[in-house]
Parts: C-alpha cells; structure tokens; sequence
C-alpha cells in the first residue's frame, strides 16, 4: 500500500489504536466551560504515525461534531518546537472528509501579531508556517476527518494556549468572538496563499516541501 493510501474504513475499526483527548481535557481552553466534559466523553481521536515517508510521519485526526457551549468542537492548539536553525518547526494538514476551520496565530505572546482564520474543504491542505500556533474546529455538517504531514522530530507546545484559555479568537455559533484574556487581537486574515489545492500524497513528492519541513525557512516552500 501507498503511504499516502488511508483506508479510513479500516483505520477506524481499530487496526490502528488512537489515542484519546477527552472533553475534559479541553476544560483549559474553552470560552464557556461546559459541565458533561467531565464525564469521560471522547472529544477526538489522534492517529500517530499512521504512515512514514523517510523522516516525515503522517498522523489522521477524527474529530466528530459536537458543541462546547456556544463554540464548535476544536483541538486543544499547539505551538512546535524550533528545528537546528532556531526556526519552529512547520506542518501540513489535508482534510479528508468533512469541511475545517483552522486558527493560526503569531508570535507566543499575549500581543498577537497575525490572525488567520481560514476554512478548509475536502480535498485541501493547509501550511502551517513555522512559528504559528494553530487550533482546528470542526464547524459542522458531520465528522471531520483530517491529516497532518511533520518532521518526526516536530513536539507540541500546549503552554501557552492553556495558559491564556485557548487560541486569541473563539469559533462560535455566534460567529467569531475574542479571546479576552489576550491584550492585543488583530483583525483575522483569511491567508488564502496558504491553500494548497493538493492532497498530501502529491505534496510530499516535492523535494522544496520536504526540505522545508526539515528545516524551516521564512521563505515558504510554493
């Protein structure tokens, strides 16, 4: 098989064991903590190392629909750890089934210097650059179903996010609210150059993507 072949029907079926982020987990970075996220509900499931390509793993998120209060189910977000060169690691996600909304955020301060806000569809992939961190929320309409492609040395940062309760904005059924506990939220950017109309399968046969991955540049790789 491919390494970029899913088999979604046979991953989740149990070939390949998940592991688990509670709702409970997210307590820390919800806008409206909500009280059943204590009760043992999954809230998704993280596919590790599903597939390699050389030093690159890909990994496959499942992340059903649900409401946290008024805002959509999301990740808990994450910063990445700096490669050699001082610059943080990057990443690439490709939805595979459903529809995303991803918050990418810069720098690691309260003052946030860039806001993106950006959908994402079926069949899309998305660069995340180095030093962004970023969140995804399941907006609605069914399961989400995504995979991200890093440098197998790439580790999540989570500290800052619980720390000011989440990502600078909120995705919520009421649209976009901020995050008070940031003193400076600029308006979000959409940041379509970041789209990329491929899927990961033929991103990664791009030696200038591969490269980037490794080691992070300002220069983005297209």
């Amino acid at each position: 098989m491919d390494h970029f072949e899913l088999g979604v029907e046979e991953l989740l079926v149990g070939n390949v064991k998940p592991s688990l982020r509670y709702l409970r987990e997210l307590q820390p970075v919800m806008m409206e903590p909500v009280e059943r996220s204590m009760n043992g509900e999954i809230a998704y499931y993280m596919y590790r190392g599903v597939r390699t390509y050389e030093d690159l793993r890909y990994d496959i998120t499942v992340l059903p629909y649900r409401r946290l209060g008024r805002e959509h189910v999301k990740t808990f977000g994450h910063y990445h750890n700096r490669a050699l060169n001082g610059r943080p690691y990057p990443e690439i996600y490709e939805v595979l089934s459903g529809k995303a909304m991803f918050v990418l955020q810069k720098p690691e301060s309260p003052e946030i210097e860039d806001l993106i806000v950006i959908e994402v569809h079926e069949g899309e992939s998305l660069l995340v650059p180095p030093g962004y961190g970023h969140v995804t929320v399941n907006p609605g309409g069914g399961t989400l179903i995504y995979a991200n492609l890093v440098y197998k040395l790439v580790r999540g940062d989570y500290t800052l996010f619980r720390r000011l309760r989440g990502a600078a904005v909120y995705l919520t059924t009421s649209g976009v609210l901020e995050n008070p506990m940031y003193s400076r939220v600029p308006p979000p950017r959409a940041a379509d150059e970041l789209v990329i109309k491929k899927s990961l399968k033929d991103i990664v046969e791009d030696p200038r993507i591969r490269e980037f991955l490794r080691n992070p540049s300002d220069v983005l790789p297209f």
